[in-house]
């Protein structure tokens, strides 16, 4: 018997029109996130805290191709909805929100 896989974790999301969004933070003055936790990959946006807030989701829906013993299967790359560590399932479709940070030194 398979188990099924385990979905990535969101440490931070915020309620957005009745539904948990996930946050992507940026470092004050950069214009990339820090890896998204649905794709792990850094999201560009403008910089500074006037562009924080709601966007629509740029991880696409990731597929592809795995050939095992002579068989196609489709894997996707980017799942279409994650954990928090609250347990709070929270899906790609809503979005997320751009949160702009001081670095402290």
């Amino acid at each position: 018997m398979r188990r099924a896989p385990k979905l990535p974790i969101c440490e931070h999301y915020e309620i957005y029109n009745g539904n948990p969004v996930a946050v992507l933070f940026r470092i004050e003055g950069a214009s990339k996130t820090l890896p998204c936790p649905f794709c792990a990959k850094s999201h560009k946006h403008a910089s500074g805290p006037a562009y924080d807030g709601h966007r629509n989701d740029h991880c696409g829906s990731n597929i592809t191709y795995k050939s095992v013993r002579g068989y196609l299967y489709e894997v996707k790359l980017t799942p279409d909805e994650i954990t928090a560590s609250d347990g709070t399932i929270i899906k790609r479709e809503h979005g997320y929100i751009i949160r702009t940070i001081n670095r402290k030194p």
